[in-house]
C-alpha cells in the first residue's frame, strides 16, 4: 500500500470501535529500531485506563474522597471516609470512617460510624456517632450518641440522645433522653429527665418529670413534682410518687395504692388502703381496709369495713355493718351485723350471718337457708326449711310438703302438699295434692282430684278434671273431660276431648265427641260414639254414622249413613247421603250423592247420581244427570243424562245427549254403535244429517248411509189414485238398484244434491 498521510485516511468512529480494532504505539523502551512500533487493541486500552481512572460504571476507590463542591451519586457510594465541602446527594451511602459534610447530606439509606453533619434528610439512617444542627428522617438508629438543636423523625433509637427540642412522631427509643422540651409518639428509654414531656407512650425505667402528659405512662418508678394527667393508663411497676395529684382517665394500676382520697373508674391492686373513702366502677384487690368503699363492682379476698355499696361484690369474707350491693358472690364467710340489701343476686358458698335481715331482689343461693321466713321468686337448694315458703319458681333434690305451696316455677323429685299451684310444676318422680295447677307441668305421676294447665307432660296423670291447653303423655289419660291446644297420648279413654293437636300412638276411645282443631294422628284406631270432627280426617278405615269434613282421605274404606266434605280420596266409600266437591275412589256406593266431580273405578247410585264431571270405570245408577262422564266399561242406568258422554258400553232406558262417544249405545232395548260423528243402529248404516220434508221416508242407500225420499209404491206392491212428483229435488236421492224411475216434469235439483241412477236403471221425466 502506497505511503499515506494520518489526514488522507478514513476516519472511524469512537463508538464504533470494537474490542479487536488496532492502534499503533511506539515503544520507547525497545532497542531494535525495527521493532519499535508496535500495535495495541482496545481492549487493552480499557484495562489500562480502569487501572489509574474511575470506569463509566461501578469501580472502586481505596482511600479517602475529598470533594470541593457538590457530590451527586443516583446510585451508590461507598467509601472509607468522605469530606464534602458543599451537598451531598445519594441513592445509598456507607461511609466506614469519618464523614464530614458542611452543608446537607440527603439521600435513602445513609450508614456511617462518624456523621458531623449540618442537616441530614433521609428515610434510614444508621450510625455509631453523629452530631448535626437538624435530623430529619423516617428511621434512624445510633448506637452512642446524637445531639443537635433539633431532632425530628417517626422513629429513632438511641444510646444517648441531648437536644434542646426533640419532636418523634412516631417512636423514639434511647438509653438515656434527656432535654428542655419532648414530644413523641412513643418513648422508651432506661432514664428520661425533662421539664416537660408529652406524648402517647412512655415507657422506662426511671422517670423524671415536672409535669407531664400521655396517653399511657409505663415506668419502674415514677417521680413528679407537679401534677401529672394521663388520658390513658398508667401502670407504675416499682414505686410513684405524685406531690400534687394525678389524674388518670383509663387504668391506674400498681401493686400497693395509698392515699388518702380515691376515685377511679377501675382500681386493681393486691393491697389497697383508704383512710377515708375509696370509689369506683370496679373496685378489685386481694385485701382491702376501707371506712367507706363505694363502687359498682368489688373484688376482694377480704374486705373490711363500716359501710360496703357496690353494683357487684365478689369476696372471699366480708364484715360490715351495712352491706348494699347489686350483685354478691361470697365464697366463705358473710357477717352484717345490721341489714344486708342486694338488688340482683346474692351466692353464699361458705356460711352467712344476717342480724337484723336480707332483702335479695334477684337468686340467693346456698348449701342450706334457714329463718322464720322465707319469701322467694325463685328457691333452689337441697334442703329448705321454714315456717312459710311463697316462691315463683323452686328447685329441690329431695322433698317439699306443705299445706300450701305456691311459687312461679317449681321443680321437685316428691312433693306432698294439699293445695300446688305455679306457673311451671316439675316433679321428676311424684307430684300429688287435691288441687294442682300450673302453667305448665312435667311430671313422673300426678294425682290430684282437679288439676288445671296449661301445658301438662308426664308418664302418668289421674284426676276427675283435667283442663289443658297441651299436655304429652308416655301411656294413659283418663278423665271425664280433658280441653287443651295439644294432647299427645299412647292411649286415652274419654268422655269429651277436645285439643288443636292430637298424637296418639295406641288407641283412643271417645265416648263423647272428638273434636280436632288443628291435626290428629292415631297409629292404632279411635273409637267414637259421638262426632269426629276435624278440617282433614286420614286413616285406613274409616265407620262413623256421619262423617263430615274439608278433606276426607282413607286408603281402604269409609262409610257413613251420611259422608259429606269438600274432597274425598277413598278406595271404598259406602253411605245414605254423600256430598262433595270432588270424589275419586276404587268403589262409590250411596242411595243419593251430588258431586262437582267423581271419579272411582265402580261407582254405583241407588237413587240419583249427579255432577258436573262423572268418570269411572263401571257405574251403575238409577238416575245419573252430569255435564260429562267417561266410564272406560260399563254404564248403566234406568235414566242417563249429560251434554257429553264417552262410554265402551252404555245401557240404559234413557239417554239424552248432545254427544256421545262409544263403542255400544243400548236404550230402549235397541243397541246402537258410534261411526264417524253419528251413531249407528247396530254399526250399519248412518242417518241423515237433515230432518227431512213432511211426507218423505227414510231410504237405505245401500253403502251405509240413508236418505230422505218420496214415498213410491215399491215396485207395484202398492196402488195410489195420484202419484206426487216434486218439483225441486233439494235432498240427495238415489234410484234403488234393479228399479226405474219415473217423475213428472218440470224437474229441477237444488244446488248441493244429487240424483245417483245405478246402472241398468232409467229415470224418465214426463213433460
Amino acid at each position: 500500500m502506497a505511503n499515506r498521510r494520518i489526514s488522507e485516511l478514513q476516519e472511524l468512529a469512537g463508538i464504533n470501535l470494537a474490542d479487536a480494532d488496532l492502534l499503533t504505539v511506539v515503544d520507547v523502551g525497545e532497542v531494535d529500531p525495527a521493532l519499535k512500533n508496535k500495535k495495541l487493541t482496545i481492549s487493552g486500552t480499557k484495562a489500562y485506563l480502569n487501572v489509574y481512572y474511575l470506569p463509566r460504571t461501578g469501580g472502586t476507590i481505596s482511600g479517602s474522597v475529598d470533594i470541593q463542591d457538590n457530590l451527586t451519586v443516583q446510585d451508590q457510594v461507598t467509601a472509607s471516609g468522605l469530606n464534602v465541602t458543599y451537598v451531598v446527594n445519594a441513592g445509598s451511602l456507607y461511609v466506614s470512617g469519618t464523614t464530614e459534610i458542611s452543608g446537607t447530606l440527603s439521600g435513602t439509606t445513609i450508614t456511617g460510624n462518624d456523621l458531623n453533619v449540618i442537616n441530614i434528610t433521609t428515610q434510614t439512617f444508621s450510625t455509631s456517632g453523629f452530631s448535626a444542627t437538624s435530623i430529619t428522617g423516617v428511621s434512624g438508629t445510633f448506637t452512642s450518641r446524637v445531639s443537635g438543636q433539633t431532632v425530628t423523625g417517626i422513629t429513632g433509637a438511641f444510646t444517648q440522645l441531648f437536644g434542646v427540642s426533640g419532636d418523634i412522631s412516631d417512636r423514639l427509643k434511647a438509653g438515656t433522653v434527656t432535654g428542655d422540651y419532648g414530644a413523641f409518639g412513643t418513648i422508651t428509654g432506661a432514664t428520661g429527665i425533662y421539664t416537660f414531656l408529652s406524648g402517647t407512650t412512655t415507657t422506662g425505667t426511671n422517670a423524671n418529670f415536672t409535669t407531664g402528659t400521655f396517653q399511657t405512662l409505663n415506668a419502674g418508678s415514677h417521680t413528679i413534682t407537679g401534677n401529672s394527667v394521663v388520658s390513658g393508663d398508667l401502670i407504675v411497676r416499682g414505686s410513684g410518687y405524685f406531690s400534687s395529684g394525678v389524674q388518670i382517665t383509663g387504668t391506674l394500676s400498681g401493686t400497693t395504692v395509698t392515699g388518702a382520697t380515691a376515685r377511679f373508674t377501675n382500681i386493681t391492686g393486691v393491697t389497697i388502703v383508704g383512710t377515708t373513702t375509696v370509689s369506683g366502677a370496679t373496685v378489685t384487690g386481694d385485701a382491702g381496709r376501707f371506712t367507706t368503699v363505694t363502687g359498682n363492682s368489688a373484688a376482694f379476698t377480704s374486705i373490711t369495713g363500716q359501710t360496703i355499696t357496690g353494683a357487684t361484690g365478689n369476696f372471699t369474707t366480708v364484715n360490715a355493718l351495712t352491706a348494699y350491693f347489686t350483685t354478691g358472690i361470697v365464697r366463705e364467710n358473710i357477717t352484717v351485723t345490721g341489714d344486708a340489701f342486694v338488688n340482683s343476686d346474692l351466692f353464699v358458698q361458705g356460711s352467712g350471718f344476717f342480724g337484723s335481715g336480707i332483702n335479695v331482689t334477684g337468686t340467693i343461693s346456698g348449701i342450706k337457708v334457714t329463718g322464720a321466713s322465707a319469701a322467694f321468686t325463685s328457691v333452689t337448694g337441697t334442703t329448705l326449711t321454714g315456717t312459710f315458703v311463697n316462691a315463683v319458681s323452686g328447685v329441690f333434690s329431695t322433698q317439699v310438703s306443705g299445706l300450701n305451696v305456691t311459687g312461679q316455677y317449681a321443680r321437685f323429685l316428691s312433693t306432698e302438699a294439699t293445695v300446688i299451684t305455679g306457673g311451671n310444676v316439675i316433679g321428676n318422680i311424684s307430684v300429688s295434692g287435691a288441687s294442682v295447677s300450673g302453667n305448665a307441668g312435667t311430671f313422673g305421676t300426678i294425682t290430684g282430684n282437679t288439676a288445671g294447665f296449661t301445658t301438662v307432660t308426664g308418664i302418668t296423670i289421674t284426676g276427675t278434671t283435667a283442663n289443658f291447653v297441651s299436655g304429652v303423655f308416655t301411656t294413659r289419660v283418663s278423665g271425664q273431660t280433658v280441653t287443651g291446644v295439644t294432647a299427645q297420648f299412647t292411649t286415652g279413654v274419654f268422655n269429651t276431648l277436645v285439643a288443636s293437636s292430637h298424637t296418639v300412638t295406641g288407641n283412643l276411645v271417645v265416648s263423647g265427641n272428638l273434636v280436632v282443631e288443628g291435626s290428629g294422628y292415631f297409629s292404632s284406631g279411635v273409637q267414637v260414639t259421638g262426632t269426629l270432627s276435624g278440617t282433614t280426617i286420614t286413616g285406613t278405615a274409616i265407620k262413623a254414622t256421619t262423617v263430615t269434613g274439608s278433606t276426607l282421605v282413607g286408603t281402604t274404606t269409609i262409610s257413613g249413613a251420611t259422608v259429606t266434605g269438600g274432597l274425598a280420596q277413598f278406595t271404598t266409600i259406602t253411605g245414605g247421603t254423600a256430598g262433595f266437591t270432588s270424589l275419586t275412589g276404587q268403589t262409590v256406593t250411596g242411595i243419593t250423592a251430588t258431586f262437582t266431580n267423581i271419579n272411582g273405578a265402580y261407582i254405583t247410585g241407588s237413587t240419583v247420581v249427579s255432577g258436573t264431571t262423572v268418570e269411572g270405570l263401571i257405574g251403575g245408577f238409577s238416575n245419573l244427570l252430569s255435564v260429562s262422564g267417561r266410564f272406560t266399561t260399563l254404564l248403566s242406568g234406568a235414566t242417563i243424562t249429560g251434554n257429553t258422554g264417552q262410554f265402551t258400553t252404555l245401557t240404559g232406558v234413557t239417554g239424552v245427549f248432545t254427544t256421545v262417544s262409544g263403542t255400544e249405545y243400548i236404550a230402549g232395548g235397541t243397541t246402537f254403535v258410534t261411526g264417524a260423528g253419528d251413531v249407528r243402529p247396530r254399526g250399519l248404516f248412518s242417518f241423515p244429517t237433515t230432518v227431512g220434508t213432511a211426507g218423505f221416508v227414510l231410504q237405505t242407500n245401500g253403502n251405509g248411509t240413508t236418505s230422505w225420499v218420496v214415498q213410491s209404491g215399491g215396485g207395484g206392491s202398492s196402488i195410489t189414485t195420484i202419484m206426487q212428483s216434486k218439483i225441486v229435488i233439494d235432498v240427495n236421492f238415489g234410484i234403488t238398484a234393479g228399479y226405474n224411475g219415473l217423475s213428472q216434469g218440470p224437474v229441477e235439483i237444488a244446488d248441493t244434491f244429487s240424483v245417483d241412477v245405478p246402472d241398468g236403471s232409467l229415470w224418465r221425466i214426463l213433460v
